[in-house]
């Protein structure tokens, strides 16, 4: 018994020494070849004497990062070789120093691409105090975040918040969700009465808000209360300001008349946008205006009607014949008085007879109701979102041609995956698609596409339906 437990204990031991004895594996060695392309590839980056080398450095870094047939996929994001390279072009922004303003962007591309940014906080937290720099820092930032569907450094990110980088970070969002990101940009795509911009972004606060504005287009805008007009008679030109009075309209129509009777549309702008100039017209010819918002619900009201006429000006008077004037005495010189300085501004109607209105900037237009079914959410964070699908259903239920196409094609790509483990709200909402489609009656590509995803997923039960549509739809789109 004792010979016994003495041989566990040393063998246990032996045991215990050799698991706490074993050394680290050391790093795998890099071939010698392939480490003399990435030290070379970075000395080209280095020499910026020739943009056209480092050019050729940063396209063979990135081909490095790849990976090829004879070499590996190379990670460089704490090579600081390469971090120093980068860092010495990007402040390389002063006047003579060689390095252009291509070579300074692609750089920074570089930068996120090779998630070098932490690496260089520092340098792009002070390229940050120069606005100028803004483009570079977007650039790494946006490299990093599309190759890592991560940011980089919050840090930065709320820099650009602060600087009111809407668009940029718009584009960050699509990407990366972020809470901060999107909070940001509620609050001014609200603000900037633009919510249509939320569509689309992978979060649920968006998705809320996007949901809220696509119901509004089930109901007509209001129509503007006001129509102002000023005409041009040097350039044959009208200009008419309207009040924006709704918050769902698509756009604003302008309607023309010669009579006050017969009425002709002209010209449709985009949404939230107030102000037209009419051009090409004849003098002396009169002219009536209206103006009304749409969305897919139809028609607002009409605004009030607005009326101009370019009266042609009279003739200038005939100049009598001159009569030579007399020689005054001589005068001996006087001191002239200081002249006034021109005013600053021209009356209202005088001067060379262009509009006076002042025309406000016109914001981007709204997407078109279709563009905005199709981009509607039915995944948020890979979890159905039940009201984003009830907001595509009623437009299978209620609208017609390609509006109605879009959502069910939208509905086929986020339906037809893990049906199995949706829940009963959700199977309910699907299977009244596959439904109304099939009272609508329409023969579509799209469609079909639908019904045979739910063919392929859903239980048994749901069967006698899909086969129901599959034998209407399966001859024309197999």
């Amino acid at each position: 018994m004792k010979n016994t437990l003495l041989l566990v204990a040393i063998l246990s031991g032996f045991a215990t020494r050799t698991l706490f004895s074993q050394e680290t594996p050391p790093p795998p060695t890099v071939d010698p070849l392939v480490q003399t392309r990435v030290d070379r590839a970075i000395e080209r980056i280095q020499y910026l004497s020739d943009m056209d080398v480092v050019k050729l450095g940063i396209d063979q870094v990135r081909k490095l990062m790849a990976g090829g047939a004879t070499w590996p996929v190379i990670d460089f994001s704490q090579n600081l070789n390469l971090r120093d390279a980068i860092v010495r072009i990007l402040e390389s922004s002063h006047e003579g120093s060689g390095v252009s303003e291509f070579v300074r962007l692609e750089a920074a591309k570089l930068l996120g691409e090779a998630r070098l940014v932490i690496l260089a906080h520092e340098t792009l937290m002070r390229l940050s105090q120069d606005d100028t720099e803004i483009p570079v820092i977007e650039a790494t930032i946006k490299a990093f975040t599309v190759g890592t569907k991560t940011l980089p450094d919050m840090e930065l990110v709320r820099f650009l918040i602060q600087k009111d980088r809407l668009n940029f970070l718009y584009d960050l969002a699509v990407i990366v969700p972020n809470d901060e990101v999107v909070h940001y940009l509620i609050e001014r795509f609200v603000a900037l009465r633009q919510p249509e911009k939320l569509y689309g972004i992978d979060h649920l606060e968006a998705a809320e808000i996007a949901v809220q504005d696509f119901l509004t287009q089930f109901v007509a805008p209001t129509g503007p209360t006001t129509l102002t007009i000023e005409g041009s008679f040097e350039a044959k030109t009208v200009t008419l300001v309207w009040d924006d009075t709704s918050l769902n309209e698509v756009g604003f129509v302008i309607e023309r008349s010669f009579d006050n009777i017969n009425w002709v549309k002209i010209k449709e702008v985009g949404n939230n946008q107030i102000s037209h100039v009419d051009e090409k017209l004849v003098a002396d010819t009169p002219y009536f205006y209206r103006v009304f918002a749409r969305n897919n619900a139809g028609p607002s009201e009409f605004s009030p009607v607005a009326t101009t006429t370019l009266v042609t000006p009279p003739p200038p008077p005939e100049i009598p014949p001159e009569v030579p004037p007399e020689v005054p005495p001589e005068v001996p010189p006087q001191t002239p008085p200081p002249e006034e300085p021109p005013p600053s501004e021209v009356p209202p109607g005088e001067g060379d007879g262009r509009s006076r209105l002042e025309i406000p900037p016109a914001p981007s237009a709204r997407e078109g109701f279709e563009v905005l079914a199709g981009k509607m959410r039915v995944w948020i964070k890979n979890e159905p979102y039940l009201p984003g699908i009830q907001a595509l259903l009623k437009v299978v239920e209620e609208g017609a041609g390609k509006v109605s196409m879009s959502s069910s094609e939208a509905l086929g790509n986020g339906l037809n995956r893990k049906s199995f483990d949706w829940s009963p709200e959700i199977t309910s909402v699907s299977l009244k698609v596959l439904k109304a489609i099939e009272r609508r009656g329409s023969r579509d590509s799209n469609d079909y596409a639908l019904t045979a995803a739910e063919r392929k997923d859903f239980p048994l039960r749901h069967r006698a339906v899909v086969t129901k549509l599959n034998q209407a739809f399966y001859g024309e789109f197999k």
